[in-house]
């Protein structure tokens, strides 16, 4: 139910089931927005392959959209070990978006905006690593401190003309 304040009418509440079709939208709307929900903790030692820690399948509405992705995690590194953390689909890192070389607990962020050019589902993981050949590294990733979250933005198309940007 919505609330309408009119300067003649006064204060109206409008109730209606109507809803704004996707087709409707203008363009950098939000047509959908997924969260990976609850982030498994992960204790991993020595190791220089990504370790996934959460995962979400977004499936765009147009192959124009724009997918945003957020992440956040939280480490707590038991050593000087260094790490670095990432958004990745497949086995490609599209964003390499924090590294972390001193012991202690820390947390990072890092926003994506990705074209996958498709209507097809497509898997986003996000994924910490060591770095580096330090031995006797060890972090912990903590759940309910770590998030992954990506929206569908319609059709953002971005046009140079004259060396301004347009968002359509």
């Amino acid at each position: 139910m919505s609330t309408v304040i009119n300067g003649s009418t006064g204060i109206n509440k409008v109730s209606t089931s109507a809803s704004l079709a996707d087709e409707n939208m203008p363009a950098g709307s939000v047509l959908q927005v997924v969260d990976a929900g609850a982030i498994d903790s992960l204790t991993f030692t020595n190791v220089n392959t990504a370790n996934q820690i959460g995962s979400l399948n977004i499936t765009p509405k147009y192959a124009s959209s724009k997918i945003m992705l957020f992440a956040n995690i939280q480490i707590a590194n038991g050593s000087n070990g260094s790490f670095v953390c990432s958004i990745r689909s497949g086995s490609s890192d599209l964003m390499v978006f924090s590294e972390h070389n001193t012991a202690g607990r820390s947390g990072t962020s890092g926003i994506l905006l990705h074209s996958p050019n498709t209507t097809n589902s497509v898997e986003y993981n996000l994924a910490v690593k060591k770095e580096g050949s330090n031995s006797g590294f060890t972090a912990v990733i903590n759940t309910g401190h770590n998030h992954l979250y990506a929206l569908e933005i319609k059709q953002w198309l971005i046009i140079s003309k004259k060396q301004k940007l347009y968002a359509l």
